[in-house]
Parts: C-alpha cells; sequence; structure tokens
C-alpha cells in the first residue's frame, strides 16, 4: 500500500512540475518579439529645450498607443556623449545639428517640436509601408 501511494504522490508532482514549466515555456513564447515587427527610430532631444518640451510628450502618447513603435532617446544637452553622437548622425545622414529630431532613415526625419507633432504618424505610417 505504501508504494502505491509513493508512486501516486510522484506522479502527481511530476505532472504538477511537467504543466507548471510547460505553462512558463508558453508565456515566454509568447512574450518574444521580433526585432522586426517594430519601427524603431532615433530621438535626439535636450532636457530644457522648450521646442522637445513639445514633441516629447506627443512621441510618448505615440509609443503608448503603438507598442510597436520603439524610440532610443539620447539628451544631447547634458549627455556630451550623446551630442558626439547627433553630429555623426549629421555627418552620415544630413539630418541638422537641431533638437528635437526624430529619424526613421535617411528619407524620414523630422525636425522641430511641430514638425514631430504634425508629421510623426504620418510618417511611421509610411516608414511601414
Amino acid at each position: 500500500m505504501k508504494n502505491i501511494f509513493k508512486k501516486l504522490i510522484y506522479t502527481t508532482i511530476f505532472l504538477v512540475l511537467t504543466l507548471t514549466v510547460g505553462s512558463i515555456t508558453n508565456i515566454y513564447a509568447q512574450e518574444e518579439n521580433n526585432i522586426s515587427d517594430f519601427e524603431i527610430a532615433t530621438y535626439f532631444t535636450g532636457i530644457g529645450c522648450p521646442h522637445c518640451s513639445v514633441a516629447s510628450p506627443y512621441i510618448k502618447s505615440v509609443i503608448e498607443k503603438d507598442p510597436n513603435f520603439l524610440v532610443i532617446e539620447y539628451e544631447v544637452y547634458e549627455e556630451t556623449k550623446n551630442a558626439r553622437l547627433i553630429t555623426k548622425y549629421h555627418d552620415t545622414y544630413n539630418i541638422g545639428m537641431g533638437i528635437p529630431v526624430i529619424f526613421f532613415n535617411e528619407d524620414i526625419k523630422l525636425v522641430g517640436g511641430l514638425d514631430v507633432k504634425n508629421n510623426l504618424i504620418p510618417n511611421l505610417s509610411a516608414y511601414r509601408n
């Protein structure tokens, strides 16, 4: 009788562990995304920049509504390495040295708070196509 009881306990533990591991694996598989699922933009901004204070909240609202839109943000006023980076982007892609600027690719870049606010959604749609 003890052997049957032991086998029953071991079988139950095995089944519980198997189901738990299978569920966890399934959760992680569902959360994985391929980088090609995202639209990625580079955003240069500066703390205290009045035009950035128009663009930044708007960009954030678009990100909140569109989980496949990722923005890599670089603050250039206080971070000198980021200031050097915007110079490299300008030298490579001719984005200009003004901020705010959001850059998708060589053809799609928005410069200035109003340009970002008025043209981000249409350019995001164009970038997807």
